[in-house]
């Protein structure tokens, strides 16, 4: 097997093991959320063989089969179908109220067509459809805006990574094993995701105090400054 190959299927190993502690850690008590890079037979098969709750961007040119049997890409299964729907949403990468439309259509998967699939197509003023694929129950136009909110807000995790590496100067998450590892990647999540406004401000008002600072420095200042908190940070 050659490099690239070896690397990919290694990548998709770890993938699936970091899903596995995720079905162990809260089974079917969160939505798991994906973005393109996952739309794939494979990965669609373990999200199925674990009943888990999801939504998966699919792409548009990838094959589905219809309520008719028919075995047609997405982008032609929806194609001519007017949106059940339509309100204004709030664009947070162009910062702008734009009018979205939203349609589901029953659908499955040709290697899994055991599985009952909703195709949730979200349309959108000025950018490209999103073709969703879910196994939640949609049964009216609400549980539609449901899934796709909660892709819209897959965002925010990239975000908290473009946070983590400009301002904290992270490369990667690491998680040591047994309890202090647990409380440490608990405790960086905690910090990133409920304290990052006033992380912000913090650093900010650092750097512009003290320009000779830096990231490890600030973030050793406010580990102490929040000391108190840390105990309640993975209750």
């Amino acid at each position: 097997m050659d490099q690239p190959r070896a690397r990919a299927s290694f990548k998709r190993d770890e993938q699936a093991k970091l899903l596995l502690q995720g079905v162990l850690l809260w089974g079917r008590e969160v939505m798991h959320v994906f973005d393109q890079g996952f739309a794939s037979s494979f990965w669609l098969g373990l999200l199925v063989a674990f009943s888990l709750r999801f939504v998966l961007r699919w792409k548009k040119d990838y094959q589905l089969v219809d309520e008719q049997g028919q075995r047609r890409a997405a982008w032609k299964i929806a194609r001519g179908k007017r949106g059940w729907q339509q309100r204004l949403v709030w664009d947070c990468r162009r910062h702008q109220w734009v009018m979205a439309s939203i349609l589901a259509l029953p659908v499955t998967h040709p290697d899994h067509r055991e599985q009952p699939l909703w195709l949730v197509v979200a349309r959108r003023k000025g950018g490209l459809p999103w073709y969703l694929l879910t196994a939640e129950p949609i049964a009216n136009a609400d549980d539609a805006w449901r899934i796709m909110f909660a892709y819209a807000r897959r965002w925010q995790i990239e975000l908290t990574w473009k946070e983590n590496k400009s301002e904290l100067a992270f490369q990667s998450p690491v998680c040591g094993s047994g309890n202090h590892g647990k409380n440490s990647c608990c405790w960086q999540h905690w910090r990133t995701h409920f304290c990052s406004p006033c992380w912000r401000r913090f650093t900010r008002s650092c750097a512009a105090g003290c320009c000779a600072a830096t990231v490890i420095e600030r973030v050793a200042i406010a580990d102490r400054l929040m000391l108190p908190l840390r105990g309640c940070a993975w209750r």
